[in-house]
């Protein structure tokens, strides 16, 4: 009984997606992903004696295709006797886009089409080739298209989920390239001493000139915020935010009209969580509205902020003294879960400081495979922000999350719910071979689990009222912190880890960090450890030393 129809949280959740993707897909959306559902047929299907497909409509139409005619079975005779499951499967759905979706002359582009809106979700969607590619195949497909064409509601539908991939993608490019611009502009400053109320406006500058510009005149990539963008020359003639919105919105009414496919609230959904995805298009991808907050406040005296502005403003000062070198912590490792190619300075374009990827930290300790069936038994399920709670999405749209608390480690199983990552030491601290090489520095964990204002559901889900529970950390076998309840606010938090724990990770070899709730058994769903939606490891110098911040 596979689920084909949702995305997240769910059996068969998608293996590598970006969390852009997460945001704005929510759990029932249009997901061909016929790759992935073959490899999962092929581990699952020689202990069945066959399937029936669990959907919820219409969002799932290519995944039910496959797994029907892949659990029918090979010809006995004829041309896919004996064939490469490859092969089958390129052959079921040439005649899923001739038959279903009328395109016997372009079903070779369709079909190419297909394969590669399952490649936009693996991986960063920033760096992903199959973005810009898909685009072109998308216009040929359409240059062809006859009113009859038009009529295909399978069709319009991968017309829809293309150009919704293509306006997330050029969204997200065009934040990175007004954050990248502000943030580099701010380290230039700070590093030089210039910190003023007139620096942090001129800074808001860099992130308002890509939003003030009149629709259908002139494209975002174009405009002079985009100076030090990356490479997106091949869309700047093309594609443009307002042109792809457009498209989107009046694929979405065709549809509605069509087959009554309720892709927003307004045609009818129920919710959000329920296939109203479409109402998520506008949703914050990058950290534009969460700085534009920070520097606001920061124009305002210490006392006059709120309490939440407080929490966001240390977040970011203490990653900008640790990007010009300016703080008294070194780290060592850092990733925001979910998003562990993101910079811990949200909104910069560079890399985080990790010489272990994530993958060799938390289990199973390697990459993750396409189609491998889920581990959440055995590992933590990496969860996203459920933009289906109005509470959510409204402190989203107003700059109090920033992405990288987005998405988050969460046991949600008795078997999972003691867990713990594991660091090699001599990546970490390649020059430290024994506890004196450390010249009295401490190693300290930063972290943010995140509090009851962002750990909740939404949709279907929001009357559980999900809650964390009590939970401590502890590292190689010595308490960090005791049994801590959950904050009403996401926020960081420092430790110092024990001595005797560095003594005993630099003997061994390995630093093991370990969570653990304080009803291990009574974890569920519902009932979680304290998620952690970020995390670094840093190199603390002896309390003796007393630089002092230029902020």
């Amino acid at each position: 009984y596979p689920d084909l129809c949702h995305v997240q949280t769910a059996e068969l959740p998608v293996t590598r997606w970006d969390l852009s993707f997460a945001l704005t897909n929510n759990r029932e959306s249009i997901n061909p992903r016929p790759i992935e559902m073959l490899k999962i047929f092929q581990d699952q299907a020689p202990y069945t004696i066959g399937c029936g497909c669990y959907s919820e409509g219409v969002n799932d139409d290519i995944n039910k295709y496959v797994w029907t005619a892949l659990h029918w079975g090979d010809d006995v005779e004829g041309p896919l006797k004996n064939a490469a499951p490859n092969d089958v499967l390129n052959s079921l759905l040439t005649q899923y886009v001739k038959f279903l979706a009328d395109q016997q002359r372009r079903h070779k582009e369709l079909v190419e089409c297909i394969y590669m809106l399952e490649q936009n979700w693996n991986g960063n969607l920033l760096e992903n080739p199959s973005i810009v590619k898909l685009q072109q195949v998308t216009t040929a497909i359409e240059n062809h298209l006859t009113p009859r064409h038009r009529k295909n509601w399978r069709l319009n539908m991968l017309l829809f989920r293309s150009y919704y991939d293509l306006l997330l993608y050029t969204r997200l490019v065009q934040s990175y390239n007004a954050t990248n611009n502000a943030i580099e502009f701010v380290l230039e400053n700070v590093s030089n001493g210039i910190i003023d109320s007139k620096m942090w406006e001129k800074a808001k500058d860099f992130i308002e000139i890509p939003y003030s510009e009149p629709a259908m005149s002139i494209s975002s990539f174009e405009s002079p915020s985009t100076l030090s963008a990356i490479n997106v020359t091949q869309l700047s003639s093309k594609a443009t935010v307002t042109h792809l919105y457009a498209k989107v919105n009046a694929l979405a009414a065709v549809l509605y009209h069509q087959i009554g496919y309720q892709l927003s609230i307004g045609y009818g959904s129920q919710h959000r969580q329920r296939g109203a995805y479409f109402d998520l298009v506008w949703a914050p991808l990058g950290d534009v509205i969460y700085l534009n907050r920070i520097f606001t406040a920061l124009q305002l005296p210490p006392l006059d902020r709120r309490v939440i502005d407080k929490v966001l403003v240390e977040r970011f000062l203490t990653t900008v003294l640790e990007h010009i070198g300016e703080s008294k912590q070194k780290v060592l490792w850092y990733a925001s879960f979910g998003d562990s190619e993101a910079s811990d300075l949200p909104g910069r374009l560079t890399k985080p400081t990790q010489p272990i990827p994530v993958s060799r930290v938390i289990a199973p300790y390697r990459e993750y495979e396409l189609g491998e069936d889920a581990v959440v038994y055995d590992r933590c399920l990496t969860e996203f922000l459920d933009c289906s709670n109005d509470e959510i999405y409204r402190d989203l749209h107003n700059g109090k999350i920033p992405r990288c608390w987005r998405s988050q480690l969460t046991s949600i199983w008795p078997r999972t719910a003691k867990h713990h990552m594991q660091f090699e030491v001599s990546k970490l601290l390649p020059d430290v071979k024994n506890m004196d090489d450390l010249n009295g520095d401490e190693i300290c964990v930063r972290l943010t689990y995140l509090g009851d204002d962002l750990n909740k559901h939404g949709g279907d889900w929001e009357e559980l009222n999900r809650k964390g529970m009590p939970t401590r950390m502890i590292a190689n076998g010595c308490q960090v912190h005791s049994y801590l309840d959950p904050p009403e606010i996401s926020r960081m938090q420092t430790y110092s880890l024990p001595y005797p724990a560095i003594r005993n990770a630099i003997e061994s070899g390995m630093l093991i960090l370990e969570w653990e709730p304080i009803l291990r058994e009574k974890v569920t769903y519902i009932s979680v450890p304290l998620p952690i939606a970020e995390l670094w490891i840093l190199r603390s110098p002896s309390k003796g030393d007393s630089t002092k911040s230029k902020l």
